[in-house]
């Protein structure tokens, strides 16, 4: 049978963007012992009012050499995502009332005085503030945040950023959201330890956040879909609050 060419495919992929980009970090994974435990490096930028993927850029550990290099961790592996969810969980709360504008949280480095091997923070703040709790990423803070909302209620934010469910590239995984938990759960929860996300949608919830809308991205320059932004049922007083923390 005779071959047929296909039709044109355009990507969204800015070409210098993603090399330069391969470029500084294979050079920065190379850098490092390949039995360490760093696990390579992504790098995912959006176009934030498109949502179209900008560059998508994964390096294995070892750089080019690892027999690893089949994996592409910006779409295909999900990790916890950390304190990227933070200003997610404080837009929720400060929308649900569950946590005051100017309320203010003290932070003696330790949740518990007693136990010092968990449930701590990196430094003594003192009294925090919503802003100063995104400024200075206060553990503290977003334990006291993540007992108030538990659970469930942060999974119905986090989810209404994209957490839980696919991307739209057609090629990602949706991560991990849970729905049910204990206390202790909802204070990792706020901290970003309990539950899991992709490079690709840690760039999309921070998307979102920047703008106030969830859309789906997209790597197809002609995608066809209406792809239409969802926009979150938060205040702009609340929107103001965690951008200036993060500015």
């Amino acid at each position: 049978v005779e071959a047929e060419p296909g039709g044109t495919f355009r990507l969204t992929i800015d070409l210098e963007l993603q090399q330069y980009i391969y470029e500084r970090l294979f050079q920065a994974v190379a850098r490092h012992d390949p039995s360490a435990s760093s696990g390579g490096a992504s790098a995912v930028l959006l176009d934030i009012p498109t949502r179209q993927v900008l560059a998508l850029v994964s390096c294995p550990p070892g750089g080019e050499s690892s027999d690893k290099s089949y994996l592409f961790p910006a779409v295909r592996l999900h990790y916890p995502p950390g304190s990227t969810v933070k200003p997610l969980v404080l837009a929720g709360a400060l929308a649900d009332h569950q946590v005051g504008p100017t309320e203010h949280i003290t932070c003696n480095r330790y949740l518990f005085p007693e136990v010092h091997d968990r449930w701590r923070c990196l430094f003594h703040h003192g009294e925090v503030d919503p802003l100063t709790a995104i400024k200075k990423s206060c553990n503290i803070f977003f334990y006291h945040v993540g007992e108030r909302l538990g659970v469930t209620r942060q999974a119905y934010w986090l989810s209404q950023f994209g957490m839980g469910s696919p991307s739209g590239i057609g090629m990602a995984e949706a991560g991990v959201l849970p729905r049910t938990g204990g206390r202790g759960d909802a204070r990792r929860m706020a901290i970003g330890q309990y539950g899991d996300v992709t490079p690709l949608q840690a760039a999309n919830m921070v998307a979102t956040l920047a703008c106030g809308n969830y859309r789906e991205v997209t790597i197809w320059a002609d995608d066809p879909r209406s792809r239409e932004p969802k926009i979150l049922p938060i205040p702009e007083n609340c929107w103001r609050i965690v951008r200036e923390g993060m500015y």
